[in-house]
């Protein structure tokens, strides 16, 4: 009876550490895509974020960001760089240090296979931004 016990202990916390890694991986996996923006915020009020500004998150961990029409003739401006995801939080670091500046810190508010909502502070400010995933 003892051996029994023992063995089903052993078989469920093998089957709690990999359901806990599949939680962990499909994660990772409900952020990669296509992220359209909705709606963004600097301080409560609105923010200069263009309409149709779009991430683009790769399962190499690398991270493709369009702002629409934000270059001085209104062409699409684009930052590449990666990306890490640790407890609640994406770091992104730009490729181009001198165009997109260094890492970035966004904590995750909401994250859903349709919906992203993030923050960064900044200082004593908070940028805020929403975004659906482009189907």
């Amino acid at each position: 009876m003892t051996k029994s016990i023992q063995i089903l202990l052993i078989s469920l916390l093998i089957s709690c550490s990999s359901t806990k890694n599949r939680i962990k991986n499909n994660t990772n996996e409900t952020i990669i895509g296509t992220w359209i923006i909705e709606q963004s915020t600097f301080n409560e009020i609105g923010s200069p974020v263009p309409e149709k500004t779009s991430l683009k998150f790769t399962d190499d961990n690398r991270i493709k960001i369009t702002l629409s029409k934000f270059g001085k003739n209104y062409e699409d401006v684009s930052g590449i760089g990666t990306w890490e995801r640790n407890d609640g939080m994406i770091t992104i670091e730009y490729d181009n240090i001198e165009l997109w500046g260094g890492k970035q810190s966004w904590r995750i508010l909401k994250l859903t296979k349709d919906k992203l909502e993030w923050e960064m502070k900044m200082n004593d400010e908070i940028q805020k931004e929403k975004y659906n995933r482009k189907k």
